[in-house]
């Protein structure tokens, strides 16, 4: 009942279904908002989530007997998309924001006008494949407070579909200068 402070303006709909080889029938969402709150709760930004039940008007009857032919299509998950509204929902300043899948930044929010062409992004990476790095570079590059809330809730709920470089985000604090990873995708979890 509480407004966020930032308005969506692109709406994710999950179906609320737990994927059907997991055997975790009736889930019905809970494990995406349950698993995002506990990254929130830890001090980690985490997408917000609500359920939402839709509907489709399309013809003057909109309950008839044959409940396949009403208006009503379903519950929901809606969850909070990842781009430069969760960045003011959460008190984040404007910086480089990078969706990741299988190793690869797509950008999602550009706020720094410096880096256009995802350097910033493709040279964490580069770094962090090189092999051993020192503990001082992943203190400076890396918000290693947030990394370790990030790493105990992914280890709590079992989220590891993370495992091809995926189902994550990379944000570059402006300030501080420091990489966040921020949780995404979170739907096979808790097994």
């Amino acid at each position: 009942g509480q407004p966020y402070q930032a308005k969506w303006d692109k709406l994710n709909l999950g179906a609320c279904i737990q994927q059907g080889d997991y055997g975790m029938r009736g889930e019905q969402g809970m494990f995406e908002a349950v698993g995002f709150r506990l990254f929130n709760l830890a001090g980690l930004e985490a997408p917000r989530t609500h359920w939402v039940h839709l509907r489709i008007i399309d013809q003057a009857e909109e309950n008839p007997t044959d409940q396949y032919a009403g208006d009503f299509w379903g519950l929901y998950l809606a969850t909070e998309n990842v781009d430069e509204h969760f960045l003011k929902e959460h008190g984040l300043p404007p910086g480089n924001l990078y969706k990741i899948e299988f190793g690869q930044g797509k950008t999602e929010f550009n706020g720094d006008p410096s880096v256009t062409n995802r350097a910033d992004v493709n040279e964490f990476i580069r770094s962090t494949m090189r092999g051993q790095r020192p503990d001082p570079w992943w203190r400076a590059n890396v918000d290693l407070t947030r990394y370790y809330d990030y790493r105990s809730i992914l280890e709590c709920i079992h989220h590891y579909d993370i495992d091809s470089g995926k189902n994550y985000f990379y944000y570059r604090n402006p300030v501080s200068r420091k990489w966040i990873v921020l949780p995404w995708d979170i739907d096979l979890s808790w097994g």
